[in-house]
């Protein structure tokens, strides 16, 4: 599975804000500049995360994004559902057919985005942050 750009970006948005939790409202524009995202493209996708219950806004000259929920209750599930539906593996026979065999491709299909949505469920944003911690220990070790 390949997230798109929209997936990749809303979650690089959410892990800047679920690391600078507790620090207050986050500017879009800050937000866009340290993680390499085009603004106007990360207000829209701000926006969607908002509506999803996902992402606080304040407004104001103090404000800006926050997240809605602590990390650990914030799932990819939710993050990628909310940002393009949750993803799901076609067959090239997906309609009903006399074909006695062609069940047997629906299955895999559905048993794949089964276990794919089962992973996503159990991803939290809390789980990035303890993999970027021990990443960032790993390559600060290695010196």
């Amino acid at each position: 599975m390949k997230l798109s750009s929209r997936s990749e970006y809303g979650i690089r948005a959410l892990l800047e804000l679920a690391q600078r939790r507790g620090q207050g409202p986050i500017q879009s524009r800050e937000i866009a500049e340290r993680q390499d995202i085009p603004d106007a493209y990360l207000n829209q996708l701000l926006l969607t995360l908002r509506k999803a219950g996902i992402v606080q806004s304040v407004r104001g000259p103090a404000g800006g994004h926050l997240l809605a929920h602590p990390p650990e209750r914030v799932t990819m599930a939710e993050v990628i559902g909310a940002l393009e539906g949750l993803p799901h593996v076609e067959s090239a026979e997906d309609a009903e057919s006399d074909q006695s065999d062609a069940w047997a491709v629906r299955w895999v299909c559905n048993e794949i985005d089964e276990a794919v949505a089962n992973v996503l469920r159990e991803i939290t944003l809390e789980t990035l942050l303890t993999r970027k911690q021990a990443r960032n220990n790993i390559l600060t070790y290695q010196i």
